[in-house]
């Protein structure tokens, strides 16, 4: 994320793949086969493009508000 990100909406989109991965493991545990390994790596990329555009829309200073 250097680069895309100042470190510290690095380490809140961090955070929040953390927490994607435990939850989909979790499921996997509860639910075998509920998810596929291509489904799970879709979740992810998506969840940090959504975050990294959020940071491109918003306004300096308001990019990690919320």
């Amino acid at each position: 994320l250097a680069g895309l990100a100042s470190p510290e909406q690095a380490d809140e989109i961090v955070l929040g793949v953390t927490a994607l991965i435990d939850g989909l493991w979790l499921r996997l545990g509860l639910q075998p086969g509920s998810v596929t390994r291509e489904q799970a790596v879709r979740e992810v990329k998506d969840f940090v493009a959504g975050r990294l555009a959020l940071r491109q829309a918003a306004p300096v200073g308001l990019a990690s508000a919320g």
